[in-house]
């Protein structure tokens, strides 16, 4: 049956992720399905991102690109594919924390009744604060050169 096959597709991505990474599944391999024209596949791919963060966390995978198409998702014609979004966003927000939450309200373009939702569902959310990560990649340290004391 269809559920069945949707399940098995699901728990087939999620060993995938979890084996070759999440960042190349979710987005050098995968990427289309956050786009595709049939919600049903949008709502699946929101689904298995949002499970394999809840389940593994980030494991390599780099929060700001899924944002994007989470934050499309949102705006979707369909309400279990917005739903779903809102599910990978808090998942995403056990990852990142409050970084995430600063990024929607300062980026992104999110209805006020939507923001709010996803606001109540952050509230709800208990963070560790030592396992979160970073929503950016920080930029490498520049290394000073330290000169050389002259020999004589």
């Amino acid at each position: 049956t269809k559920p069945q096959v949707r399940t098995l597709a699901t728990d087939i991505t999620l060993i995938l992720a979890t084996l070759f990474g999440p960042q190349f599944i979710f987005v050098d391999r995968m990427s289309e399905g956050f786009q595709h024209k049939l919600s049903r596949v949008r709502e699946q791919m929101m689904f298995c991102l949002a499970n394999f963060l809840n389940v593994n966390g980030h494991c390599g995978l780099k929060p700001l690109s899924v944002i994007g198409w989470i934050i499309l998702s949102l705006d979707d014609k369909e309400k279990s594919t917005r739903d779903q979004a809102v599910d990978a966003l808090e998942a995403l927000y056990r990852i990142v924390g409050p970084s995430l939450k600063d990024h929607l309200e300062q980026q992104a373009t999110i209805r006020s009744t939507q923001m709010s939702v996803i606001l109540d569902r952050f509230a709800s959310v208990e963070l560790v604060e030592e396992n979160l990560v970073p929503l950016t990649t920080p930029k490498p340290a520049r290394l000073l050169s330290v000169p050389q004391a002259a020999s004589t």
